[in-house]
């Protein structure tokens, strides 16, 4: 009997674990100018539109998963990245709270037992504890001490950038084999990749799309979903709906993330949807009511600057070919702003 209720209290215990390190976030994470904005788990989707959580049933995953942002209405302050230090060592050192919590359990329970040796049930749970603070424990040091030095680094100094509102100029956004960072790892590059294809859109060379895109793409494709990687899929999505044309491309990874983007409230999310509509489905009556949904909320699009103005463009493109075509829009579309 004891091993069955090792395996079910391992099971219980990761699930515990991951419940009570996600509250944990929820929690602390305003305090840092942090805020989670999705929650994932078995199947059940939460996403904040505005202060309230809305929820979307996806495809079942054992999986615990949540996504963290900036709070894009405070400012990102100077020591901006001593603040996300302290964010991460604080949750690694709950994580080892928990872990304490175990320990201590399992001190307590009687040596023997029948018909289950719960002390040794609960070994398991704490060696199973004690491993995922290891694991982080070393995510911790790549990620702060490490990684941030070469092409993270990068990515860190042109995010900053881009909070501010600034585009990026050529020489600072080319392809990741001509930056002078060796050793990348494959998710580094798909990091970097993310403000590369935004330049490319903003700047109109949508030929060099196609090697980001199909990277990106390669990249996904090995991989389960992870809530993290949204932004990318919607990339993926985007492009093989407006660009490439590639219908049996679009549909994989939009069926990966459908339940998502049906969730998310914001432009971008409606913008991929429309286009998909259009490019993929050929329906133009949905395109049109999620272009109108992208046009309703762009002006209070979650990201400032270059990237507020980029969704202005791509949802005014899509929304001229459908007035073109004969479906107008019920809203007045939003005007293009000076840049």
């Amino acid at each position: 009997m004891t091993y069955p209720a090792t395996l079910i209290a391992l099971i219980v215990g990761l699930e515990l674990y991951e419940a009570l390190h996600i509250l944990f976030v929820l929690i602390a994470a305003p305090a840092f100018g942090l805020i989670v904005y999705v929650v994932s788990f078995w199947g059940n989707i939460f996403t904040r539109n505005g202060g309230k959580w809305v929820s979307t049933r996806g495809r079942f995953s054992p999986m615990w998963q949540f996504g963290v942002q900036y709070d894009m209405n405070k400012p990102i302050p100077e020591n901006n990245r001593s603040r996300i230090l302290l964010f991460d060592t604080l949750t690694l050192l709950f994580q080892f709270l928990l872990t304490a919590a175990v320990f201590l359990i399992y001190r307590s329970v009687p040596e023997n037992g029948f018909p289950v040796n719960w002390r040794s049930v609960m070994l398991w749970v704490f060696i199973e504890f004690i491993s995922l603070c290891v694991l982080q424990v070393v995510v911790h040091i790549k990620t702060h001490f490490i990684k941030r030095k070469g092409l993270e680094g990068y990515i860190d100094d042109l995010f900053a950038r881009f909070r501010r509102g600034e585009a990026f100029p050529d020489s600072m956004m080319r392809p990741v084999q001509e930056l002078p960072f060796a050793g990348c790892s494959d998710k580094t590059k798909i990091r970097y990749y993310r403000f590369y294809i935004m330049h490319l859109l903003w700047t109109g060379q949508y030929d060099r799309l196609y090697l980001p895109v199909h990277e990106t793409a390669a990249y996904l494709r090995n991989k389960a979903f992870l809530i993290s990687d949204t932004g990318y899929y919607y990339d993926v999505v985007f492009y093989y709906s407006r660009f490439e044309y590639d219908p049996e491309q679009a549909h994989f990874f939009m069926d990966r993330i459908r339940s998502v983007l049906a969730a998310d409230p914001d432009a971008n999310a409606k913008r991929v949807l429309a286009y998909y509509a259009y490019g993929v489905e050929n329906d133009k009556e949905k395109a049109r009511l999620f272009t109108d949904q992208a046009l309703a909320v762009t002006d209070n699009f979650s990201l400032p600057g270059m990237e507020r103005e980029l969704e202005r463009r791509l949802i005014n493109e899509l929304d001229e070919r459908l007035a073109a075509d004969g479906y107008v829009s019920r809203l007045q579309a939003i005007p293009q702003k000076e840049t």
